[in-house]
């Protein structure tokens, strides 16, 4: 999960919100994300903030907030990314403010040529990717603006622009900066093995003594601190299991239940309309009117809307009552006060649904409706030898699923524990399972867990409390980890005597370099611990390679020979340079522009 945030926070938010605050400018503009001076007490229902004294619109935030989590949902994020993302706009709208605010603060002018400019080439109001002056003032109308208001934002946002334009676009980097691509673009090549530490290590032969165990235990005694645990003994009904047991629907199952079921595979009937915006109810008319007696193509419109398809049943009441039967029926339609022309543009009939087309959905209800009932049989036995007998043995014995006892404790914060499982949880350490400390050993009822699906009945036969687990509890524990220690020193003081030889000309026979490389330091060929281990080898001279060794956590290592180094030299790295000088001087300035700013968030912002 938290993976998953903070790619989406590095890779997809800022540029959603960057994409967001633009759009919303052009139908909201600072006059929209700030309102007038206020100390009424309406101010925590109208603004989400105070910036110097002035309110941050509420809706106008919200509206931006909505937009940016529609594109990172269809992005594929998902409700971790919410917090972040409110955060982001709130600060985003602070940092556009104080922005502007400051260009006010230095003179910065914008001429009204600028204004026009910048309006005609906003493609929101292109029509045939030209600027269209009709939907530039359709638009502005059905968002409450006139044209001189919306120039006035334009004008705002166009001062602010050229404020950080002549902050952010004075850098440059040094010519000793561009050099830095020569190592950065730089390519080494060469060989590697792959070496496990049971190729170099005789882990039987690390021995360990009583006295060092205990040292170890002792030492590392924070280590063992376990959560509280149960040994359980419990049968259960599993629904993977009975998935396991039924087989497979045949191409002839899913036919034969095609045929015999044909109704529930037919497609209704569908229907596509389309709008044609009018400039009110008189020339609609006439637009129907074309549409009708001259035959006119609707489609050929430059004012179509297409609505898509809908079922009888999702047609939306508006074009529900018009009755369009036939394609290219029109009526003229009163949508919240503006005229439409609306046109049934294609419909089709009700019609059998391709066998190829079923086929998949079909095989999965069958076999999920026989593993369903095989689940259900399995529960009902179970019910009913639980209200029977009082030992598990004699309900496994009667159901005949298996009785399980495993040996090892059962956390709740280990993945492979049953008692990781919150539903199982509730009843493993409930008290009808462990009185004052101890395992009462108690058979419980049903226990119905939904993740993964299963039915339960379990078993509490010991308990240990929260705390430093015993010496004698954790012994394999600690065996396995000192010995581990012991091995892992062991391997790394060979691969050092193994890099030494190799580099004084001698062979080892138990390397064998089986693969090439040819990597740059951002390479993904290798794991970035041997890339970088690659680029702090010596380079090599009088076509002698030179080795070295880069051992992973998981107890295996790769030893590489270097044999060339290139530099590059068709790489300039100031363009990037620039940039990150470029981010850094925003980044600042916005810290800066808020540490001085009064900003008042209201108690229920959820920011």
């Amino acid at each position: 999960m938290m993976e998953k945030i903070r790619t989406a926070a590095n890779s997809l938010i800022v540029k959603i919100i960057f994409g967001i605050i633009i759009l919303a400018f052009i139908f909201t503009g600072v006059g929209g994300f700030l309102g007038l001076n206020s100390t009424s007490a309406d101010d925590e229902r109208l603004y989400i903030a105070k910036v110097d004294g002035e309110g941050i619109s509420r809706a106008g935030f919200e509206e931006q907030v909505n937009q940016a989590l529609q594109q990172s949902f269809s992005l594929g994020a998902d409700d971790s990314i919410k917090p972040i993302i409110r955060q982001r706009v709130f600060l985003s709208n602070v940092g556009n403010h104080l922005s502007y605010k400051l260009s006010e603060d230095l003179g910065v002018k914008v001429s009204d040529q600028q204004v026009k400019d910048a309006i005609r080439q906003q493609d929101v109001f292109f029509v045939n990717n030209a600027f269209n002056n009709e939907r530039f003032l359709t638009l502005l109308r059905q968002n409450g603006y006139t044209p001189d208001m919306y120039a006035e934002l334009i004008r705002a946002d166009k001062q602010k622009e050229q404020l950080l334009v002549g902050l952010l676009l004075t850098d440059f980097a040094l010519p000793v900066e561009s050099e830095l691509s020569e190592l950065v673009g730089q390519q080494r090549k060469g060989y590697y093995a792959k070496v496990s530490i049971n190729d170099v290590v005789d882990k039987a032969a690390i021995a360990v003594t009583p006295e060092e165990l205990q040292q170890y235990y002792q030492t590392n005694i924070t280590k063992f601190n376990r959560s509280d645990r149960v040994k359980v003994k419990y049968v259960v009904n599993s629904y993977s299991d009975a998935m396991q047991k039924v087989k497979i629907p045949t191409e002839q199952d899913i036919k034969d239940y095609y045929q015999a079921n044909i109704s529930q595979f037919m497609e209704p009937a569908k229907y596509e309309y389309s709008l044609i915006q009018a400039k009110d109810e008189t020339d609609a008319k006439q637009i129907e009117q074309a549409i009708k007696k001259q035959n006119k193509d609707a489609t050929s419109s430059s004012n179509l809307i297409n609505l898509g398809w809908f079922t009888q049943a999702t047609v939306p009441d508006y074009l529900s009552h018009l009755n369009l039967t036939k394609k290219g029926d029109s009526s003229t339609v009163n949508i919240d006060g503006e005229y439409y022309v609306a046109v049934l543009s294609n419909l089709s009939q009700t019609q059998k649904m391709p066998f190829e087309f079923v086929a998949t959905k079909i095989k999965n209800e069958l076999y999920d409706s026989q593993v369903q009932k095989l689940y259900n049989e399995a529960n009902d036995k179970l019910i009913a030898a639980r209200g029977k007998y009082q030992t598990l043995e004699d309900i496994a014995k009667e159901t005949g699923l298996a009785l399980s006892a495993p040996e090892d404790w059962q956390t709740r914060n280990e993945y492979m524990s049953i008692a990781a499982n919150a539903e199982l949880q509730n009843v493993l350490f409930s008290e009808p399972m462990i009185s004052n400390g101890h395992a009462t050993n108690n058979v419980s009822d049903i226990v119905e867990i939904s993740e993964p699906k299963a039915t339960y009945i379990v078993q509490v036969l010991d308990y240990r409390p929260e705390g430093i687990a015993p010496y004698e509890e954790v012994a394999n524990l600690v065996n396995e980890s000192l010995t581990t220690e012991k091995s892992k020193s062991v391997f790394d003081a060979e691969l050092k005597k193994i890099a030494q030889a190799l580099n004084s000309g001698e062979s080892d026979n138990r390397i064998n370099f089986a693969n090439q490389y040819d990597v740059t330091r951002t390479s993904a060929d290798l794991d970035q611990s041997t890339i970088d281990m690659i680029f702090g080898l010596t380079p090599p001279s009088q076509g002698k390679e030179v080795y070295g060794f880069d051992m992973n956590k998981y107890n295996s290592a790769v030893i590489a020979a270097l044999t060339d180094v290139k530099n590059s030299d068709d790489k300039d790295l100031s363009q990037q340079i620039t940039e990150v000088n470029k981010n850094q001087i925003f980044m600042s300035l916005n810290t800066d522009l808020r540490s001085k700013a009064k900003i008042e968030i209201m108690p229920n912002a959820d920011l």
